[in-house]
């Protein structure tokens, strides 16, 4: 409906200080769960230290939980829980697996302690990956700290109908040899069940992709990097069309943003796809002195952000899967 439509503070906050976060992404390689992780890490470290009682040091905790089965409201058996821990380098030090009972609960003991390592939980269920909150094990204490949790899984579906592209939009700025792009897709799973991709809901594909991303056909794909994310997303696969993630989506609305380069000769970019799914609208915003030519997306005005002027393209129309969106900048 209307109230869906284009709206310029929702849409375009992430295309704020663009220049500046290309630069930082540029010294940026760590995944976005790492700096999640990492970023946590540091608020829990300066908390410890302010409130640690000296003296008192627990080497091990332990994290339960249960498992909820959103489509049914009970909780689930037969989930297959990861857990895995990272130092304040990245590093990894822990990863251990586990089937929820018939009580749908779940443990892991003998974890090492400290607010440096922080803690990843992800319930694998019929095909879908379901990432959990960071968690972190404090040491300052004289007992066994033990954090107990609860996860979410869904019902899965692998029809691709379920889920549509509400917006597709792509930042595109002049860079040493092609085009910097920052783009933001926000999907809609239009069901109740959680969309898993064409894997067939089963549990052992569920490193497979789950929903892929079309990349122009000179993206360079290393160079992936998520920027934001409604969800946790703990790895990319390549693609042939782009790249693809683990983590199943979720009903109602996600969001994910992610930034590429596009290299380019004698000045002419193509950044031409082809829709991975229906998409409601499909739009392009790019920075002086740079021109498109489209087969479907025509001239919408111009957007100014952070002193720098965007001229706005976009569809008129809904995009089918398999259309082609040929575009040239």
């Amino acid at each position: 409906g209307s109230r869906r439509r284009f709206d310029r503070g929702r849409d375009c906050s992430l295309a704020r200080d663009f220049v500046s976060w290309l630069r930082r992404a540029a010294r940026r390689r760590c995944t976005l769960r790492v700096m999640r992780y990492l970023t946590a890490a540091a608020g829990i470290f300066v908390v410890a230290l302010i409130g640690m009682a000296p003296g008192h040091t627990a080497t091990t905790g332990r994290i339960e939980g249960r498992v909820e089965n959103a489509a049914t409201g009970k909780l689930q058996s037969g989930v297959r829980i990861t857990v895995s821990g990272i130092d304040g380098s990245g590093e990894s030090v822990v990863n251990r697996s586990s089937m929820t009972g018939s009580n749908g609960r779940y443990a892991f003991d003998h974890l090492p302690t400290g607010e440096e390592i922080i803690y990843a939980l992800d319930a694998h269920y019929k095909g879908g990956l379901y990432a959990g909150r960071p968690i972190s094990l404090p040491s300052d204490t004289r007992e066994r700290p033990v954090i107990d949790t609860t996860l979410r899984v869904w019902e899965p579906t692998s029809d691709p109908a379920a889920v549509i592209i509400l917006r597709d939009n792509m930042f595109v700025v002049p860079a040493e040899g092609g085009v910097a792009v920052i783009e933001s897709v926000t999907i809609v799973n239009q069901t109740d069940f959680g969309y898993v991709g064409r894997r067939g809901g089963q549990m052992e594909d569920s490193g497979a992709p789950s929903f892929g991303f079309a990349l122009p056909p000179g993206a360079e794909q290393a160079g992936v990097q998520i920027r934001d994310s409604t969800l946790d997303i703990p790895a990319l696969v390549s693609t042939d069309f782009g790249f693809g993630i683990t983590a199943a989506i979720p009903p109602d609305e996600t969001r994910v943003t992610f930034s590429y380069h596009v290299p380019g000769r004698g000045g002419s970019i193509d950044l031409s796809r082809n829709a991975l799914y229906a998409t409601a609208e499909s739009s392009v915003y790019v920075a002086s002195p740079l021109q498109i030519e489209s087969n479907r997306l025509h001239e919408r005005g111009q957007v100014t952000l952070s002193e720098r002027t965007y001229t706005r393209w976009t569809t008129r129309s809904r995009l089918d899967a398999g259309d082609p969106i040929q575009v040239v900048a």
